[in-house]
């Protein structure tokens, strides 16, 4: 009797023993390389609650713990952070060939590997070649502000309707998220879309990019996103499939109209046609599927952050309003706003610097690196993830002197324009950086010099600029509200 229960006591410790190896079978991965590790758990990695942590806080908290470098565990997968301009120069810029790639296992689901931000080497070099003069030239810039201010206009009445009953709204919601979107739709898609109409299947697949899964647990969110990494993603695959099929058939229209607007759709057009078939992209496996992939990207990538970014500066501006008054002064002096006129708005622009800086959207940017890398003693092999923390380099207070205040003033004094060169970072910086940064700046400022021109704002009980628990990438945030009214 004794051996069999020696033996089943055995057992069980022999299966608890490779339940906890295989539970920690990479853990000790970063620490062989020299560097300071936040200690993991089994299988959860070095957070156990995750959700209940903020991003910024914690990579804050880590960077005065540890210095410019440290490492910790999502669930199995190694992570080294990195807190040094420095080595986030090497990361993104002068060393960008060993870290030229995304990790796609943070959202690894259906139609994720064909998005630009996931494409590899040089099919992603040749993807974002195919799209990059037509939302960062100038030229192209300006053939799209007679869309803009269209539907910055149609917003506005919108807008004036909503006024008549309430004047407490949420800016994003009601606002300048439905103007992004109608600008977007036509430039990604060449299709407009009624935004008066809810029941629209356009409107309804948009908005799952954006909708969060309030109805998940936080913690049963955290185990998926440990165990099966991307599964909590599945929600949009319906809505990029709904868009490409759109996308499709805004290519088969533009093919038979035989016209051209300027748009993603004839870049489109023609890469289909005529890159597509060629030697080169085959052998880069770029298809026909990549290339229409991209246009639900775009919209997904600009659709929620630019009207993020117009409701946090406007948060900003009704919570200084001495500023607020001197940025409205600017915009009045434009007698008429255009895409000339929305460059010379220094102020404004200063505005969206600093709101960006004290609320970045991404508060991370992740690489992967490609090959085994050294410099100043730090070593990262190749396959291993970097995770580059720009809210750390964003508050640095040697480059930012009191960096918890809001000074947009601060871009204006001599060397503005060099100020924060590599700390500032909401759209990335280097090859990888956001391709449609020159598109979204034009648009924020353009849709909120017309917006205060038109309404004064001000605070109410409900405003607030918060950011949501739980470590991710993206940054989410509570609505927020601001009281409008007309001029």
């Amino acid at each position: 009797m004794e051996t069999v229960v020696l033996l089943v006591l055995s057992l069980v410790v022999l299966v608890l023993f490779l339940i906890y190896r295989h539970g920690t079978r990479t853990h000790g991965t970063l620490e062989k390389l020299g560097i300071p590790v936040i200690k993991p758990y089994p299988f959860v990695g070095s957070y156990l609650t995750p959700w209940t942590k903020y991003t910024a806080v914690e990579d804050q908290r880590n960077a005065k713990r540890f210095g410019a470098v440290w490492g910790q565990y999502d669930g199995l997968v190694p992570y080294v952070y990195v807190a040094s301009v420095e080595l986030a120069k090497c990361v993104m810029i002068k060393d960008f060939e060993y870290f030229q790639d995304r990790p796609v296992s943070m959202m690894d689901y259906e139609y994720a590997r064909d998005m630009l931000d996931f494409l590899k080497g040089e099919q992603w070099k040749q993807v974002r070649s195919l799209f990059s003069k037509t939302v960062s030239s100038g030229s192209k810039l300006k053939a799209m502000m007679t869309t803009v201010k269209k539907c910055t206009e149609d917003g506005f009445k919108r807008l004036d309707a909503k006024l008549e009953k309430e004047n407490e709204l949420v800016i994003q919601d009601e606002l300048f998220g439905p103007i992004v979107l109608d600008a977007m739709s036509q430039f990604s898609f060449g299709i407009k879309i009624p935004m008066e109409d809810k029941s629209n299947p356009f409107l309804q697949h948009v908005n799952i990019f954006t909708a969060g899964d309030y109805e998940t647990p936080a913690w049963k969110a955290a185990f998926r996103l440990i165990f099966k990494p991307g599964s909590e993603f599945e929600m949009i695959v319906p809505a990029f499939k709904f868009m490409n099929e759109v996308m499709r058939k805004s290519i088969k229209e533009r093919r038979i109209s035989g016209g051209s607007k300027g748009d993603i759709v004839d870049i489109m057009v023609d890469a289909i046609d005529n890159k597509v078939p060629t030697k080169e992209f085959r052998d880069l496996n770029i298809t026909e599927d990549i290339i229409v992939t991209q246009g639900a990207e775009l919209l997904m990538a600009s659709y929620g952050t630019t009207a993020a970014v117009l409701s946090f500066c406007t948060y900003y501006l009704v919570r200084y309003p001495d500023i607020m008054e001197r940025v409205v002064c600017e915009v009045e002096d434009e007698e008429e706003l255009t895409y000339e006129s929305a460059q010379r708005l220094p102020l404004l622009e200063a505005v969206m610097y600093e709101a960006l800086r004290l609320t970045p959207f991404i508060p991370r940017h992740i690489r992967t690196c490609t090959r085994d890398w050294e410099r100043d003693g730090v070593r990262i092999p190749a396959g291993t993830n970097v995770v580059i923390s720009a809210s750390t380099l964003q508050m640095d207070p040697g480059e930012f002197p009191e960096p918890e205040s809001f000074q947009p003033d601060r871009w204006l004094a001599d060397g503005g324009r060099k100020l924060g060169q590599y700390h500032w970072m909401p759209f990335g910086l280097g090859p990888r950086a956001c391709l449609g940064t020159r598109l979204a700046t034009l648009e924020v400022k353009y849709i909120l010099a017309s917006f205060l021109k038109r309404y004064r704002v001000s605070t109410c009980s409900k405003s607030r600029l918060e950011v949501k628990p739980g470590l991710s990438l993206l940054a989410d945030f509570y609505s927020i509200w601001i009281k409008v009214e007309k001029r």
